[in-house]
Protein backbone atom coordinates (compact mmCIF):
# COMPACT_ATOMS: atom_id res chain seq x y z
CA UNK A 1 0.00 0.00 0.00
CA UNK A 2 1.08 3.51 -0.59
CA UNK A 3 2.14 5.85 2.23
CA UNK A 4 -0.91 8.07 1.58
CA UNK A 5 -3.34 5.15 2.04
CA UNK A 6 -1.63 4.00 5.24
CA UNK A 7 -1.54 7.48 6.76
CA UNK A 8 -5.20 8.04 5.80
CA UNK A 9 -6.18 4.76 7.46
CA UNK A 10 -4.19 5.66 10.59
CA UNK A 11 -5.80 9.11 10.80
CA UNK A 12 -9.30 7.63 10.42
CA UNK A 13 -8.52 4.97 13.05
CA UNK A 14 -7.23 7.63 15.45
CA UNK A 15 -10.33 9.79 14.93
CA UNK A 16 -12.64 6.83 15.51
CA UNK A 17 -10.76 5.95 18.69
CA UNK A 18 -10.98 9.54 19.94
CA UNK A 19 -14.71 9.67 19.20
CA UNK A 20 -15.25 6.37 20.99
CA UNK A 21 -13.22 7.50 24.00
CA UNK A 22 -15.18 10.74 24.19
CA UNK A 23 -18.50 8.87 24.16
CA UNK A 24 -17.38 6.56 26.94
CA UNK A 25 -16.32 9.57 29.01
CA UNK A 26 -19.69 11.26 28.53
CA UNK A 27 -21.60 8.13 29.60
CA UNK A 28 -19.22 7.19 32.42
CA UNK A 29 -20.84 9.64 34.87
CA UNK A 30 -24.35 9.25 33.49
CA UNK A 31 -27.31 6.98 33.91
CA UNK A 32 -29.53 5.85 31.04
CA UNK A 33 -33.24 6.39 31.69
CA UNK A 34 -35.40 3.34 30.96
CA UNK A 35 -37.20 3.55 27.59
CA UNK A 36 -40.93 4.33 27.53
CA UNK A 37 -43.56 5.73 25.17
CA UNK A 38 -46.22 8.41 25.41
CA UNK A 39 -49.21 8.21 23.08
CA UNK A 40 -50.99 11.49 22.42
CA UNK A 41 -54.69 10.83 21.84
CA UNK A 42 -56.62 13.84 20.51
CA UNK A 43 -60.40 13.92 20.39
CA UNK A 44 -61.83 14.27 16.86
CA UNK A 45 -62.47 18.02 17.10
CA UNK A 46 -58.93 18.74 18.34
CA UNK A 47 -57.45 16.53 15.63
CA UNK A 48 -59.42 18.38 12.89
CA UNK A 49 -58.55 21.84 14.25
CA UNK A 50 -54.83 21.10 14.55
CA UNK A 51 -54.76 19.66 11.03
CA UNK A 52 -56.63 22.67 9.63
CA UNK A 53 -54.10 25.01 11.25
CA UNK A 54 -51.04 22.88 10.38
CA UNK A 55 -50.35 22.85 14.10
CA UNK A 56 -47.91 20.57 15.88
CA UNK A 57 -48.04 18.92 19.30
CA UNK A 58 -45.22 19.58 21.78
CA UNK A 59 -44.44 17.05 24.50
CA UNK A 60 -42.35 18.32 27.43
CA UNK A 61 -40.92 15.86 29.92
CA UNK A 62 -39.33 16.47 33.33
CA UNK A 63 -37.54 13.90 35.45
CA UNK A 64 -37.24 14.88 39.10
CA UNK A 65 -37.04 13.52 42.62
CA UNK A 66 -36.73 14.26 46.32
CA UNK A 67 -33.20 15.23 47.41
CA UNK A 68 -31.33 13.67 50.31
CA UNK A 69 -31.05 16.01 53.28
CA UNK A 70 -27.29 16.30 52.74
CA UNK A 71 -27.54 16.75 48.95
CA UNK A 72 -25.16 19.39 47.63
CA UNK A 73 -26.90 20.11 44.31
CA UNK A 74 -29.28 22.71 42.92
CA UNK A 75 -32.81 22.11 44.15
CA UNK A 76 -36.01 23.41 42.57
CA UNK A 77 -38.47 24.23 45.39
CA UNK A 78 -41.43 22.86 43.42
CA UNK A 79 -39.82 19.80 41.84
CA UNK A 80 -36.85 18.85 44.03
CA UNK A 81 -33.83 17.75 42.02
CA UNK A 82 -34.48 18.15 38.32
CA UNK A 83 -32.64 15.28 36.65
CA UNK A 84 -33.53 16.30 33.12
CA UNK A 85 -35.86 18.13 30.76
CA UNK A 86 -36.61 16.76 27.30
CA UNK A 87 -38.94 17.86 24.48
CA UNK A 88 -40.28 16.25 21.34
CA UNK A 89 -42.72 17.49 18.74
CA UNK A 90 -45.27 15.60 16.65
CA UNK A 91 -46.86 16.71 13.38
CA UNK A 92 -50.10 14.98 14.42
CA UNK A 93 -51.34 12.69 17.19
CA UNK A 94 -49.23 9.62 17.66
CA UNK A 95 -46.59 7.95 19.79
CA UNK A 96 -43.39 9.51 21.09
CA UNK A 97 -40.66 7.13 22.20
CA UNK A 98 -38.31 8.40 24.88
CA UNK A 99 -35.23 6.26 24.42
CA UNK A 100 -31.57 6.77 25.24
CA UNK A 101 -32.21 9.66 27.61
CA UNK A 102 -29.24 10.36 29.87
CA UNK A 103 -29.25 11.87 33.36
CA UNK A 104 -26.36 12.89 35.60
CA UNK A 105 -25.14 10.18 37.96
CA UNK A 106 -24.22 12.90 40.48
CA UNK A 107 -27.80 14.21 40.55
CA UNK A 108 -29.22 10.67 40.63
CA UNK A 109 -27.01 9.81 43.63
CA UNK A 110 -28.27 12.94 45.44
CA UNK A 111 -31.82 11.55 45.46
CA UNK A 112 -33.32 10.31 48.71
CA UNK A 113 -35.19 7.61 46.79
CA UNK A 114 -34.04 6.35 43.38
CA UNK A 115 -37.70 6.09 42.36
CA UNK A 116 -37.77 9.49 40.63
CA UNK A 117 -40.83 10.99 39.00
CA UNK A 118 -41.74 11.54 35.36
CA UNK A 119 -43.95 14.55 34.62
CA UNK A 120 -45.22 15.25 31.13
CA UNK A 121 -47.09 18.20 29.71
CA UNK A 122 -48.58 18.44 26.24
CA UNK A 123 -49.45 21.62 24.35
CA UNK A 124 -49.92 22.74 20.78
CA UNK A 125 -46.71 23.88 19.10
CA UNK A 126 -47.95 27.49 18.88
CA UNK A 127 -47.23 27.65 15.14
CA UNK A 128 -50.65 29.03 14.15
CA UNK A 129 -51.33 31.00 17.31
CA UNK A 130 -49.24 32.37 20.15
CA UNK A 131 -51.52 30.51 22.54
CA UNK A 132 -51.84 26.85 23.40
CA UNK A 133 -54.87 25.21 21.78
CA UNK A 134 -54.90 21.96 23.75
CA UNK A 135 -56.16 20.95 27.16
CA UNK A 136 -54.48 17.66 28.04
CA UNK A 137 -54.87 15.60 31.17
CA UNK A 138 -52.11 15.96 33.76
CA UNK A 139 -49.50 13.21 33.71
CA UNK A 140 -47.12 12.15 36.46
CA UNK A 141 -45.83 8.67 37.31
CA UNK A 142 -42.79 7.06 38.88
CA UNK A 143 -40.05 5.81 36.56
CA UNK A 144 -40.68 2.17 37.53
CA UNK A 145 -44.31 2.49 36.34
CA UNK A 146 -43.12 4.11 33.09
CA UNK A 147 -40.31 1.75 32.10
CA UNK A 148 -40.90 -0.35 29.00
CA UNK A 149 -44.54 0.67 28.65
CA UNK A 150 -46.74 2.92 26.54
CA UNK A 151 -48.82 5.54 28.36
CA UNK A 152 -51.73 7.54 26.93
CA UNK A 153 -52.40 11.24 27.41
CA UNK A 154 -55.82 12.38 26.19
CA UNK A 155 -56.27 15.91 24.86
CA UNK A 156 -59.10 18.09 23.65
CA UNK A 157 -59.39 21.68 22.51
CA UNK A 158 -59.20 24.36 25.19
CA UNK A 159 -62.44 25.85 23.86
CA UNK A 160 -64.19 22.55 24.65
CA UNK A 161 -62.93 22.75 28.22
CA UNK A 162 -63.91 26.26 29.21
CA UNK A 163 -66.46 27.46 26.64
CA UNK A 164 -64.11 30.14 25.30
CA UNK A 165 -63.34 30.46 21.60
CA UNK A 166 -59.97 29.34 20.27
CA UNK A 167 -57.28 32.00 19.79
CA UNK A 168 -57.20 33.58 16.34
CA UNK A 169 -54.71 32.30 13.81
CA UNK A 170 -51.48 34.19 13.26
CA UNK A 171 -51.51 36.27 10.10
Amino acid sequence: MSKIKISTILIIAALLCMMGCKERREYKNSIVVPTFEIKIDLDKRAERELQARNETIKISLWLSGVPRKDADVGINKAMGIVLGFFEQELAREGVVRFEGLIISERLYNALEDKEYGVSCSVASGRKSSGSNLLNCEPFEKSISRMAGKQHIIECKLISDSNDRPLPARKE
